[in-house]
Formats: C-alpha cells, sequence, structure tokens
C-alpha cells in the first residue's frame, strides 16, 4: 500500500514539474525597453588630457647688487606688483655719485681742453698777424734804405763813367800823339799840331787825378740809412720772436682727432652717470612680480650678492589655465574652435571651450601614432585646477535639435552596420538603422525606426531572437 501512494505521489510531481516547464516556456520574459522619441543629441568625442597653465616665468635680477631682504619663500602666492626682494641701496647710491663725479671730471677735463684751444688758437692767430705786418714794415723799410743806397750808387756810377770816359779820350790822344809823332818826323805835319795834343793829354790827365774814387754820402741821408737799418734789425728780432710765439701756441692747440676723444670720453661719462641713476632708480623700486601666482623655485636668501641678469625666482602664473588633449586623425576632422567643452576632474566639471588646434601633429604620447594637439580654455576665469593632473575632457563636437534618438546601449554594431533589437508584438526583432550623431548616451536614429517604437535597451543577442518578452517595470 506505501509502495503505490509513493509512486503516485512521485508520477504527480513529475506531472507538476512537466506542466511547469511548459508554462515557463509560454510566460514572456521581462525586459528593459524604452520609446523611441524626439530628443537633442550633443555629439561628442572624450580623451583623458591633462591640465596646464602658462609657462612658468623667471624673475630675474633688474640691477646688480646686494639683497638686503628677499621676502617670499616657495609655495607662497604672490600678486603683480609685489616686492619679491629689496637692494640695499648704499652701494647703489654710491656707485651714482662716483658716475656724477667722472662726468663732472670729464666735463671740466674738455671745457679747459676747448678753452685752451681758443686761447692758443687766438694766440697764434694775434702772433702770426703780428708777424705778417711786422713782415711787411721790416720790406717797406727796407726799401727806403735800399732807395738811399740806390741814389748813392747812382752818384758813383756816374763818377766811374766819367772816369770811364776821360781814359777813353786818354788813350785816343796817345794814339794821336803817337801818330802826328811820326807825321812830323816824316815831315807830314807841325810841331803845333803835336804839342796841342799834349796839352789836350795834360788836361785830361789833371780831371782824371781831380775825380773823388767815391762821393761822399750826404750827412742827412747816411744818418736816415743807418737808422732804417737799425729799424731792420729790431724789427727781424721781433719778427723772430713773434714766429717762436705763434709756433709755440701752434703747438699746444689740441687736434680735432684729440678734442674728440674729450667729447667721447664726456659722453661716455654721461651714459655711465645716467645708467647708474637707472639702476640706483630700478634698485630704490625693488624686485617686483609683473604677474599673479604661485613661487616655484627660490634660488636666493637675505645679503646675497646678485649679478644683473641673475635668476631669482621662478614663479607659476595664475594665467592661462587650460585643458589639453590628443586627439586622433579620426576624431580630429569633427573639432573646431569655439566648440563647448566639459573637463572633469575627480567631482569637479568645469565648463571650456576649444581655443587652439595645432596646425602640426606629433607623436608625443604613449600610443606611437601622430595626434592632434587640442587646448580647452576655461569659461571661469578664475578656474585654478591642479597643473599636470589628467582630468577627462569631452568636447561637444555637433548638437542635433529635436531629432529621432535612442539610448547607446540600444545599438549594437554588426559585420552588416548598426542595428537594434525592437520588442515588436512581444517578439525581439533585429531591426538595421542608420545613426547620426552621439552623444550623453544618446544616438541618432537617421533611419530604421519611427517615432513610438518600442527597442529594448537590454543586452540580448541573436539566439533571443523571436522570444517573448515583455517591457520590464
Amino acid at each position: 500500500m506505501k509502495k503505490v501512494t509513493r509512486n503516485i505521489f512521485i508520477g504527480a510531481a513529475a506531472l507538476l514539474a512537466a506542466g511547469g516547464a511548459a508554462a515557463y516556456m509560454l510566460w514572456p520574459q521581462s525586459v528593459e525597453v524604452e520609446t523611441v522619441a524626439r530628443a537633442d543629441v550633443k555629439a561628442s568625442i572624450t580623451e583623458i588630457g591633462q591640465i596646464e597653465a602658462d609657462p612658468a616665468v623667471t624673475v630675474y635680477a633688474p640691477v646688480s647688487g646686494k639683497l638686503s631682504e628677499v621676502s617670499f619663500k616657495v609655495n607662497d602666492k604672490i600678486r603683480q606688483g609685489d616686492i619679491l626682494a629689496k637692494y640695499d641701496m648704499n652701494a647703489a647710491r654710491d656707485q651714482y655719485e662716483l658716475a656724477q663725479l667722472n662726468l663732472q671730471y670729464q666735463e671740466d677735463n674738455y671745457a679747459a681742453a676747448v678753452e685752451a684751444n681758443k686761447k692758443n688758437k687766438s694766440k697764434a692767430y694775434s702772433s702770426g698777424n703780428q708777424a705778417e705786418s711786422m713782415l711787411m714794415d721790416y720790406v717797406h723799410t727796407e726799401e727806403k734804405r735800399d732807395d738811399i743806397s740806390i741814389q748813392e750808387n747812382e752818384r758813383n756810377r756816374r763818377i766811374e763813367q766819367t772816369r770811364q770816359g776821360i781814359q777813353g779820350e786818354i788813350s785816343r790822344l796817345q794814339a794821336n800823339l803817337e801818330l802826328e809823332s811820326r807825321k812830323v818826323e816824316a815831315g807830314e805835319s807841325s810841331v803845333e799840331n803835336v804839342e796841342k795834343i799834349k796839352d789836350q793829354l795834360t788836361s785830361c790827365f789833371e780831371t782824371l787825378a781831380g775825380l773823388p774814387v767815391s762821393e761822399t754820402m750826404p750827412t742827412d741821408q747816411f744818418a736816415q740809412k743807418a737808422e732804417y737799418e737799425r729799424q731792420m734789425e729790431l724789427m727781424d728780432k721781433r719778427y723772430n720772436t713773434l714766429m717762436s710765439e705763434k709756433m709755440a701756441a701752434d703747438e699746444k692747440v689740441v687736434t680735432d682727432s684729440s678734442l674728440k676723444g674729450y667729447e667721447d670720453s664726456v659722453n661716455i661719462a654721461k651714459h655711465q652717470e645716467e645708467t647708474a641713476k637707472r639702476d640706483l632708480d630700478t634698485a630704490q623700486k625693488g624686485v617686483s612680480s609683473t604677474i599673479s601666482g604661485t613661487i616655484l623655485e627660490r634660488f636666493v636668501d637675505d645679503g646675497a650678492m646678485a649679478d644683473a641678469g641673475t635668476a631669482l625666482f621662478v614663479v607659476q602664473p595664475d594665467t592661462g589655465y587650460k585643458a589639453t588633449l590628443m586627439v586622433s586623425r579620426y576624431d580630429i576632422e569633427s573639432v573646431e574652435i569655439g566648440q563647448r567643452a566639459k573637463v572633469t576632474m575627480g567631482q569637479t566639471v568645469y565648463d571650456g571651450t576649444v581655443s587652439v588646434i595645432s596646425p602640426v601633429a606629433t607623436t608625443s604620447d604613449a600610443s606611437g601614432k601622430p595626434k592632434v594637439k587640442v587646448e580647452i580654455s576655461f569659461d571661469d576665469k578664475e578656474a585654478r585646477p591642479t597643473i599636470g593632473l589628467e582630468a577627462s575632457v569631452q568636447i561637444f563636437t555637433k548638437e542635433q535639435k529635436s531629432v529621432i534618438s535612442i539610448s547607446d546601449k540600444a545599438v549594437y554594431t554588426g559585420d552588416e552596420g548598426k542595428y537594434v533589437y525592437v520588442l515588436n508584438d512581444g517578439k525581439a526583432l533585429k531591426q538595421p538603422v542608420e545613426v547620426g550623431a552621439s552623444g550623453d548616451g544618446s544616438t541618432e536614429i537617421v533611419s530604421g525606426l519611427s517615432e513610438g517604437d518600442t527597442v529594448i535597451t537590454e543586452a540580448l543577442s541573436d539566439d533571443d531572437l523571436e522570444g517573448r518578452f515583455k517591457p520590464g517595470k
């Protein structure tokens, strides 16, 4: 009896199990679905980027000198115009005063050279003019002396001419006397003719004997000539003195090239004085910051000596904050200047704008493939994200208004393109679609679906086709 009861129970259980299986096969499964509707679709690309800012700025010593006080440390925040370091002003003042003294010295030297030049040129000119005038007076006096000598020579010349005339007459009479004497001997002339010639010779000899050797110069002319000669001697001495004075003055005249050297020394001293004054003014202002930012490095301490151009600080500016990302060749054609973007760092999201697209691709990232660097500037100019950290960057490349769209998770990709699973009369059907823009979890459907269709958003496969499904709650 017990055995029969047990068999009946087992048989009943088997029937129940078989019926449950059949009921399960006929009962539809619940799946997640959504209704195809119109919505705005924002196409975007997302890459990992890096936070950057304007390059760090090195602050250099504007002038050489001793730093009496260095005010800021590494990591200190500074504002534009803050005095980062102060100079010990004693050395700068001493240098300026020394430059002033040197300028005064060079100006005095130049002025003295100019004044001496003026005096020496004037002296040389005056002595030269006097010497020339003295020479003219000498020549004039010499001419007057020579006039007296000429008159004396003229008188002596006349005496000499007379002597030569008498001597000539004597020679003629002597020749005649000899001739007449022969004639007398020959009986051709008389003794009276001979005597007559002798009387003429005697008269000529007497006249010749009475002629002076030279005519004595009149006393007044002799005195005048002596005076002229004395004046000429004095003039000659004075002329030589004046010429010596002129030559001495000429030798003291500074040449144009030497005077230019004095002038150049003044100009150099002026430049040095101006530089020292400028350095003094600059040192009084101290080392000021031209930007706001953070001290990254400090190279000097109080009391340090710094030459002009020495690096003192490195400052990270609080400007130019941006996110940079490398975009592949597949996405770069969709990126344009001015497109909106979001930069996400942890829980913080920053709105931004595409501001720079590099014209040259580089291989600077780990992929080794050429990519284009894109910069995103922050819309909030007060944003100060940490420089150097990574960030997720989403660029909205396209925005479609009120288009048929569905969730990205409902769209699949196969060998023949894009497709979805639709729920039609409780059955899952595979439907090819043409997609458009995609972004923010939504995809535009260009064709293949109509507004109001139901698509399955839960993961399915082709094995589930023709299965019974119902929308889940």
